[in-house]
């Protein structure tokens, strides 16, 4: 894994590594931007148990403050992301919303299975803060809605949604103070 931060310094807990400000993290077709990440390596003990030949380091990654995830096929932003390596999985959770070839799905939190190609989009507490899901195919774009306006950066409950341009080496896009 790459990371690039303006800080860095030892966790307060075993095993940890904190960075911070304007963070970028690259794994393989995994890219994450966030103002602050936590990466949980495996401890001795754990490398020791891991099958022959498996030379994997890192544990976990917790990431918090505009974070973007980007992918070969889908990108994703929370408030807050959870990467767990064993099961190669991403939880984005706080306002969460995740683009894939136009689409686009919000919720309270979206976990996404990448080895698996599966996700579970759910809502939060808040009963008027329901799952929503945009599904265009063909000749339907997400500018062709009347309310629908193309933006780089991603829509707020007001907007439509729109595909969010890629970040080539960029933090990411600042918070709306009007989104709720």
């Amino acid at each position: 894994m790459r990371i690039e931060s303006d800080r860095m310094e030892t966790g307060a807990e075993p095993n940890s590594v904190v960075f911070s400000g304007q963070v970028v993290a690259r794994q393989g077709e995994l890219t994450v931007y966030a103002e602050t990440m936590t990466i949980f390596h495996l401890s001795q003990e754990e490398q020791e148990q891991l099958p022959p030949g498996d030379r994997r380091q890192l544990k976990k990654l917790h990431a918090t403050g505009q974070v973007r995830v980007e992918a070969e096929e889908w990108i994703g932003t929370g408030d807050t992301m959870e990467y767990t390596e064993t099961e190669r999985r991403v939880l984005l959770a706080g306002n969460a919303r995740a683009w894939q070839e136009g689409n686009l799905v919000t919720g309270q939190s979206i976990t996404i299975y990448l080895d698996e190609g599966r996700s579970i989009v759910e809502r939060g507490e808040d009963p008027e803060k329901r799952v929503r899901a945009f599904f265009y195919s063909g000749d339907d774009s997400p500018g062709a809605d009347d309310e629908a306006t193309p933006s780089p950066e991603p829509p707020t409950d007001e907007d439509e949604p729109a595909e969010p341009a890629t970040n080539d080496n960029q933090p990411p896009p600042p918070a709306d103070p009007e989104a709720p």
